[in-house]
């Protein structure tokens, strides 16, 4: 799945990302690669610049990707995180929903938030 890459260790983000862009065929490689560098890093980020290895079992069965239960799989990691208070890993759009809800909350970010929005109208 990775040529020509030391497979002692996980790959790096940046090496999957240029695997993805220099790729010119669609199929299985590209679906696993894909799915991989999706869940390393907005579905499951972690800290490090690593594929994580959390994200492999489900590329062994990839043509029955469609059902496999991502939701799942999000929220086992949401909770494994949070229950060791580690809150800077976790889905990336969960922490960016949790980000705006507590910026509404904020009295100073709304009136701010509200100026910029009728500024932009």
């Amino acid at each position: 799945m990775f040529p020509g890459m030391d497979l002692s260790k996980a790959p790096l983000h940046s090496q999957v990302n240029t695997m993805l862009k220099d790729m010119t065929e669609s199929g299985d490689s590209f679906k696993r690669l894909a799915l991989i560098y999706i869940m390393s890093t907005i579905l499951a980020p972690t800290t490090s610049t690593r594929i994580s290895n959390r994200c492999y079992p489900v590329l062994d069965h990839i043509a029955n990707m469609h059902k496999y239960n991502f939701c799942k799989f999000v929220l086992d990691q949401l909770h494994e995180n949070l229950s060791k208070k580690k809150l800077n890993k976790g889905c990336r759009l969960y922490l960016l929903f949790g980000y705006q809800r507590a910026r509404a909350r904020c009295a100073c970010c709304s009136v701010w938030s509200h100026r910029v929005d009728k500024q932009l109208d």
